[in-house]
Formats: C-alpha cells, structure tokens, sequence
C-alpha cells in the first residue's frame, strides 16, 4: 500500500517499501526517486519539520570553517549501508534537493549472526561513508553555486 501511495503521490516507480517504518533491509529506493519526493514534499511543511540542520564537515569529517553553508536532512544507517537525503542550500541561496545512498551489500550479507549487533568494521565504514556523503554536499554547493 505504502509503495502504491508513493508511486500515485510522487510518480516513485522504482520504489518498494517492505514497512513502514522504512528500516528493512528489503525496502527499496533509487536516489532519483527520492530526490523526486523531496522536491515535491516541499511544499509541506510537515517533512521540513522532521529534517535536522547538519553543519557541513570536511573531508576528514571535522567542522568546516569555510563551508558555505550547512543543511536540513535525514540520516538513515544500517550495518555498512547509509544514506543521506534533505536539502542543501548554496552560498547564494539556491536550495537543492539531494540523496545519497551507499552500500556494502556482500560485506553486508557476511556478517555473522553473532555480530549482526555490531560487526567488525561497520562503525570505520559508517565514518568513510559520511565522509564521501559530505565531499559529495561541499561539491555540488560549489558546482551549483549561481
């Protein structure tokens, strides 16, 4: 139903959510698809309401004193998968939706039972991948500044 809902309201066809909650590792979603619910759900002010400001950080995941800006998003981390979607707003104000999403999806399937709480090596890839996240975010501010 909540895949329907997304593909009727937003035009989200390559999306398949297993939950509601969005936290099963058997949901789906391309990150056009959810740049595509970003830009339309702006208009409400009920999903800004539930991003949290992010200050910019720098390639080695330390506040950026000279970033040109911060931005509004939700974080969503799994066992060697993250994403990261919101909006970011350029040093001349122009606002762009985005969504990052990255995986380790065999090292992710070999995880022992045993470990499947905290896996050897999940928090040291969680940490590289924000990293590229905000390489990425600092890029495109400077990409898409005017």
């Amino acid at each position: 139903q909540m895949s329907r809902w997304a593909r009727d309201r937003f035009g989200a066809s390559g999306l398949s959510l297993v939950d509601h909650s969005g936290l099963s590792d058997r949901s789906r979603i391309t990150a056009d698809d959810m740049v595509r619910i970003l830009i339309k759900a702006r208009e409400s002010t009920e999903l800004y309401a539930l991003l949290k400001d992010i200050k910019m950080r720098n390639a080695k995941g330390n506040l950026a004193r000279s970033a040109p800006t911060g931005f509004r998003a939700k974080t969503g981390t799994l066992n060697f998968v993250a994403g990261l979607g919101g909006y970011v707003t350029t040093a001349s104000g122009r606002e762009l939706a985005f969504a990052i999403f990255s995986a380790d999806r065999t090292r992710r399937a070999l995880i022992p039972v045993a470990q499947r709480e905290r896996p050897k090596g999940a928090s040291s890839w969680n940490r590289r991948a924000k990293i590229l996240q905000y390489k990425m975010l600092n890029r495109w501010c400077h990409k898409y500044r005017s």
